[in-house]
């Protein structure tokens, strides 16, 4: 996935002007500045130039900078890694689910009525449930 953001950061870090990397990399600076505001992709070649111009690792603008930090590990750093983001993962995934302690009850709304012909029109398509705690139930 290409990174736009990065692409600028590192362009001010170098302290060079889209105009100037546009130069070198023989294309018009509308273009370089579509590429950094992220309107548009460079292709997988201006992507290796960006890299060799800016003077970035291989994939710095494409990969995700977890992976790259991920990859420059040991195998022990690694598996602290997988390990923390796995219980990170596992706390926000417990975050979404909502105990209800209460006992609730369900109740359909329809929203037609019979119009007094003695004959029902209703039918299950045709409802909104709604929940109810005990309180209001008595």
């Amino acid at each position: 996935m290409y990174q736009p953001e990065k692409l600028k950061a590192r362009r001010k870090e170098l302290k060079l002007t889209q105009r100037e990397i546009a130069e070198q990399l023989g294309i018009s600076f509308q273009a370089y500045s579509a590429w950094e505001r992220g309107v548009k992709e460079p292709s997988k070649e201006k992507v290796v130039q960006l890299e060799n111009i800016l003077k970035v690792p291989k994939g710095y603008f494409t990969q995700i900078e977890i992976v790259r930090l991920y990859h420059s590990l040991s195998k022990q750093g690694q598996e602290k890694v997988v390990l923390y983001a796995r219980n990170l993962s596992q706390e926000e995934q417990a975050q979404k689910v909502t105990a209800m302690p209460e006992r609730f009850y369900e109740y359909r709304v329809y929203e037609r009525m019979s119009a007094g012909i003695g004959a029902s029109v209703y039918d299950d398509q045709n409802f909104d449930t709604v929940y109810f705690n005990e309180e209001l139930a008595h």
